[in-house]
């Protein structure tokens, strides 16, 4: 469930002001999806035992052979396959729900994953079926008293990877229509979708995993179109545009599923709102529509460090963590939270633990005292370089190599560096060109501060000079940064000159920052103040001066 992508992220200078969230939690709800995420048959046979858990919400899925469970399939994952439903699909879902009496699970949401198994292409001419089979489950959703569907656009099996991939729609095929057209197609795809959607559920609301932020951190990758994820952008102006008015999307923002701080989910919030919308076709109805919301995973981490009931230090979130997370995101919510889970088990058989359940519970009357101890998870200097090894500097510069040329790269160990424990560099003028960094440390780039000694998480920053050349003029003139863990903020002969905000996990991605007019020929100097979550951290790829 964790994207990654190749993306360059420049943080959008407008800041739109969305719903009133005031940062508080009264009326904000918690929905549990994960693993273990229910049919609608199991909720109606344990809805007393699942509403002992303090959620407010859960993602319920929908099977078409209740009779036959191992032969039967789950109908979210199989909208955009080409099989049209049928009534007899779906009817005992329906009942189900009715029979079902909930009390507290009121913001219940039914699961459409559609990239997961076969799509159909956007250009099919019964692709009206996908509009059909997504209006089936809203009528489920709207006859079994839910607020409406879990959309989630991730792109879990490698084999259809290419549905919101122009390149991969498009490849092999004679008189393939450009981007342009092909998003065009797309877009008309998604008012056709969500029109079949409101005939069953006027004013339905939406639980995406991610919204219209991943929209953005693919945009400034997908320079020719050719971003892994750039048509769902498209999709999601189609439905702003004809969605009814009371129609919401919530962008679940999987991005903050580590998030241990507040500044982490307050970024998130602005770039939410300032980024998705200066990526939208329709930013008037991407005010109307978009709603900001996070995700959390319980189990963080758990794939490699395993997940412990015996010993919640061990655990990424300790219930202490948990509950401050939670909160810190409700907060900069503007209604929803959701909390993913892989090893942890909240339902019936399994018992979970009461410390994680009192945290939902805590987390709305507020952080606590957060997490005391933060686990930190195991990566090796000598893993971290191997890690760096195998994402090669020459894959990383590729696409940008199709429209630039590389003008120098910035000498590797030319640079000083400093811990900011207490982020005062700022403060103190650690940017400006006549800072007297003689007292700092060497550091080479394209490593791992970790690499070379320096076991730290927080604020550091780094320090070089350099002689540029002669610039044709006419030029455009490009910084690109291999990749920087987690967070950077340039200046560039002591004027700022760009970031890669905090809110996007993109830790192992190339960014470009144009630095026309403001790079000059001969003596120059790069001060770059960096800030690492967790892992490892650093400018652990070259940087380079790039022109066009």
């Amino acid at each position: 469930m964790h994207i990654r992508l190749i993306s360059a992220i420049v943080v959008a200078t407008c800041l739109v002001v969305g719903p009133a969230h005031a940062g508080k939690t009264t009326g904000k709800k918690l929905i549990e999806y994960g693993c273990d995420n229910p049919d609608t048959a199991f909720v109606r046979e344990h809805i007393a035992e699942m509403e002992k858990i303090p959620f407010d919400g859960v993602v319920i899925r929908v099977t078409d052979n209740p009779e036959a469970p191992f032969e039967s399939h789950t109908l979210g994952l199989e909208v955009f396959k080409g099989r049209k439903f049928e009534p007899s699909d779906y009817a005992h879902a329906i009942e189900d729900l009715k029979a079902t009496r909930f009390t507290t699970l009121t913001d219940n949401f039914i699961q459409l994953y559609p990239p997961y198994f076969g799509t159909i292409d956007w250009y099919d001419p019964n692709w009206s079926v996908v509009a059909h089979n997504a209006a089936c489950l809203a009528k489920v959703a709207k006859e079994g008293g839910c607020k409406g569907l879990m959309l989630d656009p991730e792109m879990c099996d490698p084999n259809n990877w290419p549905l919101w991939w122009y390149a991969g729609r498009v490849k092999d095929k004679k008189d393939a229509p450009s981007f342009t057209d092909y998003a065009a197609k797309v877009r008309e795809r998604g008012r056709e979708f969500i029109r079949a959607v409101n005939k069953e559920y006027p004013d339905i609301t939406f639980l995406m995993l991610y919204g219209s932020s991943l929209t953005y951190a693919e945009t400034f990758y997908a320079w020719n179109g050719d971003g892994g994820l750039s048509l769902f952008g498209p999709f999601l102006d189609g439905m702003y545009e004809a969605a009814t008015p009371g129609t919401r999307f919530t962008d679940g923002f999987e991005y903050s599923y580590g998030y241990r701080n507040f500044e982490s989910f307050s970024a998130a919030r602005k770039l939410q709102l300032s980024g998705g919308r200066s990526v939208s076709a329709c930013p008037k109805e991407f005010d109307q529509h978009a709603r900001v919301g996070f995700g959390v995973w319980i189990d963080y981490n758990g794939n490699g460090e395993g997940w412990h009931t015996d010993d919640f230090s061990k655990n990424y979130f300790t219930p202490d963590g948990l509950r401050a997370s939670l909160n810190y995101a409700l907060r900069e919510s503007d209604r929803y939270v959701w909390i993913w889970s892989e090893h942890f088990r909240w339902w019936p058989p399994v018992s979970a633990p009461k410390e994680y359940i009192d945290a939902l519970r805590l987390a709305k009357v507020g952080p606590g005292p957060g997490e005391k101890h933060p686990l930190k998870p195991k990566i090796t200097p000598e893993e971290a370089a191997d890690f760096r090894a195998n994402n090669g500097n020459n894959r990383l510069f590729d696409t940008l190599r199709k429209g630039k040329t590389e003008v120098m790269d910035l000498m590797a160990e030319s640079w000083r560096f400093a811990r900011d424990e207490p982020d005062k560099g700022r403060k103190l003028g650690w940017y400006r060109p006549g800072f007297d960094d003689s007292a700092w440390r060497a550091m080479p780039i394209a490593k791992y501060w970790e690499e070379c000694g320096e076991d730290y998480d927080g604020y550091a920053w780094y320090r070089t000079k350099f002689t540029a050349p002669e610039i044709e003029a006419g030029k455009r003139v490009y910084l690109v940064a291999g990749a920087i863990s987690d967070a950077a903020w340039f200046w560039l002969n002591g004027k700022p000159a760009g970031q890669r905000d905090l809110a996007i996990n993109m830790w192992n991605t190339a960014f470009v920052l144009d630095v026309t007019g403001k790079l000059k020929p001969g003596a120059n100097s790069l001060a770059i103040r960096v800030y690492n979550r967790t892992s490892c951290g650093g400018i652990w790829k070259p940087i380079k001066v790039m022109v066009e």
